[in-house]
């Protein structure tokens, strides 16, 4: 039984309620899809995450050169560390 709205502009949860008919070791095969919306975002989380693989990408070229003590700087200074060295961020 959904119990919510079923148009793609719904942004709430939707919910399935099992009756008591239906019996213990009974199973259900369910089909989703995320809405428009959602479906864009993950598209773009896909061309993002691109990036790492493609040796070629302007990120693969950035961190290429760098030393071992230059990721340990990016990876794990902190605000007051990079505020610290006068560069105001």
């Amino acid at each position: 039984n959904l119990t919510s709205e079923n148009s793609p502009d719904y942004i709430g949860y939707r919910t399935i309620e099992f009756k008591e008919e239906f019996k213990s070791g009974s199973f259900i095969i369910l089909k989703i899809s995320p809405l428009p919306q959602i479906h864009e975002k993950i598209n773009n989380i896909k061309q993002i995450i691109k990036q790492f693989s493609n040796s070629t990408s302007q990120f693969n070229k950035i961190i290429k050169d760098l030393t071992l003590i230059d990721l340990e700087r990016v990876l794990y200074r902190t605000s007051a560390e990079e505020q610290s060295d006068g560069k105001g961020f």
